[in-house]
């Protein structure tokens, strides 16, 4: 926890040292997008390829303008985060007899909080740094159909830590409409660096979680001061 309470403690500092006297505006937006996620772990087994998991996430965020240049960004949302990789099934006399399909899925409810820096006059790009929280909402892993088996798909959060942390960082560009609303580009990747296992499965020892997404989204401004 060491890292998160250090990201915290910086962007407190840019709060206190940039805020004073400035002109401060208030956004709130919603975001919409692709999250496409893989895992670093180890364990028993041997798994002959691993391939992402592509799945939906959204979030919605408020943003407080410190200067024209930084601003402090905290939101809530959901991403469906895991991974698929292929198990080498064995015969009792541990034999290949061929290729198992899993597929793990973590639900987490994400709570993110970051600096974000912006240039541009009508278009506004922004690149931004931070951490993000995340509580495990749902797990399920899914072993899909081979040979006589008919596949199954099973709950096993008993196995893995309610909570997540890592950081966050982003890129993209807000683009100004007629209105107080405008419209935000965002590619975002967030970088696990817990281990989510509490109890070694037998599939995994140890695992952690990294994804990348991208993001459309609406912004409207409600105040300036």
């Amino acid at each position: 926890m060491k890292k998160i309470e250090l990201i915290v403690l910086v962007i407190c500092w840019l709060i206190a040292n940039t805020s004073v006297g400035q002109k401060n505006v208030l956004f709130v937006g919603a975001q919409a997008g692709v999250s496409v996620s893989n895992g670093i772990e180890t364990g028993y087994l041997y798994f002959e390829n691993t391939e992402v998991l592509i799945s939906p996430c959204y979030n919605v965020y408020f943003q407080y303008g410190l200067t024209n240049a930084l601003s402090i960004n905290m939101g809530i949302g959901m991403e469906r985060k895991g991974f698929e990789k292929t198990l080498v099934a064995v015969d009792r006399n541990r034999n290949p007899i061929g290729d198992l399909n899993t597929k793990q899925i973590f639900n987490y409810l994400i709570i993110p909080l970051n600096i974000e820096y912006q240039w541009g006059k009508r278009f506004k790009y922004f690149v931004g740094f931070g951490g993000y929280l995340g509580f495990l909402a749902s797990q399920k892993l899914v072993l899909e159909e081979f040979g006589s088996f008919q596949g199954s798909e099973e709950s096993q959060m008993y196995y893995y830590h309610g909570t997540d942390y890592g950081l966050d960082v982003g890129v993209g560009c807000s683009i100004p409409l007629k209105s107080a609303f405008s419209v935000t580009i965002r590619l975002n990747g967030n970088l696990g660096l817990k281990n989510i296992v509490k109890k070694p499965t037998f599939f995994y020892e140890e695992a952690s979680i990294y994804s990348f997404n991208g993001l459309l989204g609406l912004r409207y401004q409600i105040s300036r001061k």
